[in-house]
């Protein structure tokens, strides 16, 4: 589908299908730091505090980890596209979301900087 939308210069889908794409693209980028994230202090903490770590962290604790990673990303990525959710038309049926530059900083703290 990305694809598609680098070679056609108008969409062949409707906007209801682009919000759920951009959506969907936002929320897969945002959950695969913030897990290579939640692996790496993992792995720090599995290091330098072995006895404590194994007394700490069990299977529930990584799945609760996990589903706040997917719940706050789907939260977050919502927020952003229903603040945001202008959507430029160049043609009918093609829709680029636009970002506010405040939107945009936050997303630079929060996505790239933070983790």
């Amino acid at each position: 589908v990305h694809l598609t939308t680098l070679i056609e210069s108008c969409s062949l889908f409707e906007s209801t299908f682009c919000a759920w794409y951009s959506t969907i693209t936002l929320l897969l980028s945002f959950v695969s730091i913030y897990n290579i994230l939640c692996i790496a202090v993992d792995r720090y903490f599995a290091l330098s505090m072995p006895f404590e770590y194994s007394k700490r962290m069990s299977v529930n604790v990584a799945v609760i980890l996990t589903a706040n990673v997917w719940i706050l990303s789907l939260l977050y990525n919502w927020a952003l596209l229903y603040f945001n959710g202008n959507y430029i038309r160049k043609c009918p049926g093609r829709c680029l979301p636009s970002v506010s530059e405040t939107w945009s900083q936050i997303d630079l703290v929060l996505f790239f900087i933070f983790p």
